[in-house]
């Protein structure tokens, strides 16, 4: 499938599924579809500053989630 690391993370091993719809989207699009921030702004007409920072709550929301599984 569409495995991609995110700063770190494995995306076939942390499912962004878990992320609110939100997040998920810019995580998608940007780290699977390769968008840039600045598209993905215009994309979803919200500010740049919003899409960079949903994209570091997901980032931080995946290592949260991670860190629990792994115990």
């Amino acid at each position: 499938g569409g495995s991609v690391t995110v700063c770190g993370l494995n995306t076939a091993e942390q499912e962004p599924e878990s992320l609110p719809e939100h997040l998920r989207l810019p995580v998608v699009l940007h780290y699977v579809e390769g968008y840039s921030i600045k598209e993905i702004a215009s994309m979803l007409r919200v500010p740049l500053t919003t899409v960079k920072g949903r994209l570091f709550k997901a980032r931080n929301a995946m290592r949260r989630e991670l860190k629990e599984e792994e115990g």
